[in-house]
């Protein structure tokens, strides 16, 4: 192998990123469930935040993004209290964790087709990495099912510390964000855990008083 010949060197650097990815999902991933299980959550569903889901088994990839294949870059992963899917009621509520790794990557086309990978204006050492923790709690029965009829009204509000009540629509949100960073030091998953514990609390507590 020549080690000084630019494609092999461009595919070594390939390679390196995909076992350091791999690592790197593990160790994260493991946190996550960590602060679940002090929840004591049950998974529920996930989504891509920025891009579509990879191809399925009979969707042809060469015509979808190249994007769409790093889907945990950005993406929405959603635990549930002990509820029926299909009925809303107070007393539930939905947990979001959402990892973003790079906020400099936003999903948006880039003049009318995929975003280069290569142009992004902002650089790594400008962007950062970031996990969010949010909770939804209905003080009202709503018809439908918790994902189309709840979380996915919800999910585009801006992300915010206080304790919101939403327009016309009868839930309670709060939520914060980390530096994942910070979620990599000593304290940092236990930090995670207490604070995600707190808005639990706090959000669930405003929606049975609103009742």
């Amino acid at each position: 192998m020549d080690i000084n010949n630019p494609n092999t060197e461009l595919l070594m650097q390939v390679r390196t990123g995909h076992r350091l990815l791999a690592a790197f999902y593990q160790r994260l991933f493991s946190n996550i469930n960590k602060l679940v299980s002090e929840l004591e959550l049950s998974f529920y569903v996930w989504r891509p935040a920025n891009f579509d889901r990879p191809a399925t088994l009979s969707i042809n990839p060469f015509e979808k993004w190249q994007w769409d294949l790093l889907p945990a870059m950005s993406s929405y992963y959603i635990f549930k209290s002990d509820f029926d899917n299909n009925k809303i009621v107070p007393g539930h509520y939905l947990v979001e964790i959402k990892v973003d790794l790079d906020t400099a990557v936003d999903g948006k086309s880039d003049l009318g087709g995929q975003p280069d990978a290569l142009g992004i204006k902002t650089s790594i050492e400008e962007s950062t990495s970031i996990l969010s923790v949010r909770v939804y709690s209905p003080y009202q029965e709503i018809a439908g099912n918790w994902y189309y009829d709840l979380w996915s009204k919800c999910s585009n509000i801006p992300l915010c510390s206080e304790l919101s009540e939403l327009d016309n629509f009868p839930v309670i949100t709060s939520g914060f964000e980390i530096d994942i960073q910070n979620l990599l030091e000593a304290e940092g998953l236990n930090n995670l855990i207490s604070s995600a514990k707190s808005i639990v609390e706090s959000t669930c507590s405003a929606s049975k008083n609103r009742q």
